[in-house]
């Protein structure tokens, strides 16, 4: 639900940019990024669309305050990048406050999550985990929030899955066509 309210809102934006659209926007993308680490791919999709609409000859309709039209590429690259910043404001303040802007996961100052000092995660994803011990580093995630975020990157990589009375945790190239084949026979 939250993408798809990020992308309607992202599609009214294109058309219109005004505070009510920016709002929806903003707000269905941080719920998004709070509620699922994969609607992290939502950023780079709303990048790509946002840069189109720099692309586009025709003029953005803005109504902030008092209508006008940006109608140059550099121009409208400003308000992309604003509209980014604003993405990345509110999605940064809703994931402290969905975490009571606390960084420990808990009000103990000895527990801390340290997944990626684990072999076997530092060995399946080892950029991830440099990536996450500078943020906890510095603080810029709660510590919960990073290290979820990486165990459960780990976790995707392999994952045990059941197929016509076989277990394997490679799994099958052809189990979602198969899948799907067998629903669409079901009633």
């Amino acid at each position: 639900m939250f993408c798809f309210g990020t992308i309607y809102f992202l599609w009214r934006t294109a058309r219109l940019l005004s505070v009510g659209n920016l709002c929806g926007l903003a707000g269905f993308f941080a719920l998004g990024q709070v509620t699922k680490f994969s609607a992290l791919l939502l950023g780079p999709i709303v990048l790509a669309l946002l840069v189109m609409r720099v692309c586009q000859n025709k003029p953005w309709s803005m109504r902030l305050g008092r209508q006008s039209d940006v109608s140059g590429r550099l121009g409208k690259l400003a308000v992309v990048l604003s509209i980014v910043v604003i993405l990345t404001a509110v999605t940064w303040v809703a994931i402290w406050a969905v975490y009571d802007f606390r960084y420990l996961p808990s009000a103990s100052p000895t527990w801390r999550w340290d997944f990626q000092r684990d072999p076997v995660i530092l060995q399946r994803a080892p950029l991830l985990t440099k990536a996450v011990d500078w943020a906890d580093e510095h603080r810029l995630l709660p510590n919960a929030y990073t290290q979820g975020f990486l165990l459960g990157q780990v976790k995707a990589q392999k994952r045990s899955g059941f197929l016509a009375g076989n277990y394997s945790i490679e799994g099958w190239w052809y189990f979602f066509p198969l899948a799907f084949l067998i629903k669409l026979r079901s009633p």
